[in-house]
């Protein structure tokens, strides 16, 4: 049985009405410039770059976030690795309610397993007797 294409131009020739785009910003605080989050606090790159990041909806500039070197991830890494030490002793509840981002909430967040910031393979370490 062969396929037929069939043309149809209706849609082309209908108008659509949209909600406002939920790309607003009006809503939040975005800084001009962002470092890397490392070790609890921004810092600067290694490299000193930062490269501006665009809003898709109007194509403007929302801020310059820091360009990462491979020196900033080891640095990322083992300030990671120092901090799990810490966060592996905490109950699974702690870590949802304590982000350590700067200025964020730390009581009467949700908690679903999307949002939680341990993985499969540390929960199942923890698990091991």
């Amino acid at each position: 049985m062969a396929l037929t294409k069939r043309r149809d131009t209706a849609l082309a020739t209908q108008t659509f009405e949209y909600a406002p785009a939920p790309e607003a910003i009006d809503h939040v605080k975005i800084a001009d410039r962002y470092g890397l989050f490392i070790g609890g606090k921004f810092v600067e790159p290694k490299s000193g770059k930062h490269f501006p990041t665009i809003n898709p909806a109007t194509e403007a500039v929302l801020s310059h976030v820091a360009e990462a070197l491979a020196a900033d991830v080891d640095r990322a890494v083992e300030a990671a690795s120092r901090a799990q030490e810490s966060w592996g002793r905490l109950s699974p509840a702690a870590p949802a309610t304590s982000s350590g981002f700067p200025g964020s909430s730390r009581s009467g967040r949700a908690s679903s397993p999307s949002s939680r910031p341990w993985t499969a393979a540390s929960r199942s370490r923890s698990r091991v007797t």
